[in-house]
């Protein structure tokens, strides 16, 4: 798309093809266009009802706007954050609402301040309540913690749980009282929340508190809740702690999750710990496959050839048998984590993105045709990749590919 003038682009946003409408929104993002600002915001604005075709692309031309910095931007975008409340049951809910919050902070749209109260209020429980309440603190500020403190008498425990981490980052101390009452809730998630607040505060023995609610996080959702927590309210202190529950038998299901998030939240401790466990030889392929794409995540350029290495082993069978490599085909799901690993990478990486595009054509050839479901799956996600980091178009080996390969795509 190197070589499309804006008029061009603009024509794109037009077509009935959603791919060419939002390679031609990243391509304006990019060129920092300000000319596309009103046909971005007639997107937005021409999404009539929850259930619009258009409302799937609607993110990408939010941060958009956002990135080119129009206050005009303000009002479409309530207008699709209203929108996208309403759909209780789709999978664009979380995504949607996250990125238009982000928009409007990145926006500094104090205007939209009373629309949020609004929103945050309303009868969609549950839904985007903790963005809501995380955009009203970062626009607002502590003017809003009396508003904060009235959503703890409301019933819904997902807004009280949004108003407790939302008094937190603000580390309002009058609202102290108000926070320690939920430390004797009888739902986990509210003490989990107080807690996380007075850990967010700095309060003394509000570790000791994380330790005991450790203790009683007995099922698989509890200490999920736990995790949830720590990332929520970004406890950068708690790396050594995570490390410990990786270490603990009791939490394996959440073993790398928590090695993760101790990565996520900056823990130079933690980057080593996984990178001596991804270079045991003596592990399998899922602590391998898991590692690599942690430590790819975090913008570790040296993980990339592995984490291609790990796909290509992974579907080396797939052409003769029909079926992955009997550890790939175990745990289906890290594969694609890797693929989503190797594509955020290329994305952010210019100079990856030769290395990955290679690698990744190389697993769609491989698997292209099988009827195995995990190959089949395997070959979507590396389709997908290819056609988000290199804009399909501009790319010859990606356009002969798709010729050749998939030329209904």
């Amino acid at each position: 798309m190197k070589n499309l003038t804006n008029a061009m682009l603009f024509a794109k946003l037009k077509s009935h093809r959603q791919m060419d409408r939002l390679f031609a929104v990243e391509e304006l993002a990019r060129r920092k266009e300000r000319a596309g600002v009103e046909p971005l915001i007639a997107m937005l604005a021409q999404i009539e009802s929850s259930h619009d075709e258009r409302l799937s692309a609607a993110g990408v031309v939010m941060e958009t706007l956002a990135a080119l910095g129009d206050l005009r931007a303000v009002a479409p975008i309530l207008h699709v954050l209203r929108l996208s409340s309403g759909v209780l049951d789709s999978h664009l809910v979380p995504v949607l609402s996250a990125r238009a919050c982000q928009a409007l902070v990145v926006l500094g749209a104090t205007s939209a301040l009373p629309a949020l109260r609004g929103l945050q209020a309303g009868p969609y429980g549950g839904q985007y309540e903790n963005l809501i309440a995380r955009a009203l603190v970062a626009l607002g500020g502590a003017e809003e913690a009396p508003f904060l403190l009235e959503l703890l008498d409301l019933p819904s425990t997902e807004v009280r749980i949004a108003a407790l981490e939302a008094l937190g980052r603000l580390q309002h101390l009058p609202a102290l009282p108000a926070i320690e009452r939920f430390l004797a809730a009888a739902d986990p998630r509210l003490r989990l929340a107080a807690v996380g607040s007075l850990l967010a505060m700095e309060v003394p023995g509000a570790s000791a508190r994380l330790r005991e609610e450790i203790g009683r996080a007995t099922s698989a959702v509890d200490r999920l809740h736990v995790l949830l927590m720590i990332s929520r309210h970004e406890l950068t202190g708690l790396t050594r702690l995570l490390l410990e529950l990786a270490d603990d038998p009791q939490w394996l299901d959440y073993r790398f999750d928590a090695l993760e998030l101790a990565v996520t939240l900056g823990g130079g401790e933690a980057l080593t710990y996984v990178r001596q466990l991804s270079e045991d030889v003596a592990q399998g392929f899922f602590v391998h496959a898991r590692t690599a794409a942690i430590l790819l995540g975090a913008g570790d350029s040296a993980y990339l050839p592995r984490c291609l290495e790990i796909l290509r082993r992974a579907c080396e069978r797939a052409p003769r048998g029909g079926r992955l490599s009997d550890g790939a085909r175990q745990h289906p799901e890290v594969l694609r984590e890797l693929v989503d690993a190797v594509q955020l990478h290329a994305i952010r990486n210019l100079e990856a993105r030769v290395v990955a595009v290679d690698g990744l054509l190389q697993v769609a050839r491989h698997t292209m045709g099988s009827p195995c479901d995990e190959a089949y799956r395997l070959n979507e996600d590396a389709s997908r990749a290819l056609f988000y980091i290199t804009g399909a178009e501009d790319d010859r080996e990606v356009k002969q590919w798709r010729a050749e390969y998939a030329p209904g795509r």
